[in-house]
């Protein structure tokens, strides 16, 4: 149920390769069920950033929900660590300076936290 005084929107947060579908499923729950408009972010750090790029699992799925208006955020310190050029990551996905600054500043502005 949506409250008029509720967080703008909300942040999911994955960094762990194994969790994406649950992840995903969580995601077009709260859009399916949310019943009004609501941004959604994915962000992604750690090994997690390996599904981002042109040869990760779920490139449809991931293009549906960014046509939903789901924006997926690559850690740039994670991509470096897992030695992934960005210019691998996928077209629908933004790379961020650091996922856990994104982060921090999202839940300091009233964003939820969703972490699967």
């Amino acid at each position: 149920m949506r409250s008029a005084r509720g967080p703008c929107g909300a942040a999911f947060h994955i960094d762990s390769s194994s969790r994406w579908d649950l992840l995903l499923a969580n995601v077009e729950n709260l859009l399916d069920g949310w019943g009004g408009p609501l941004a959604v972010e994915v962000v992604v750090n750690g090994p997690a950033v390996e599904v981002l790029t042109l040869h990760g699992v779920n490139g449809a799925r991931l293009q549906r929900l960014a046509a939903r208006g789901v924006k997926f955020l690559a850690c740039s310190n994670s991509l470096r660590a897992q030695g992934i050029p960005s210019e691998q990551v996928l077209p629908q996905a933004q790379v961020i300076s650091a996922g856990v600054v994104h982060l921090t500043a999202r839940q300091l502005s009233g964003w939820a936290y969703i972490k699967p």
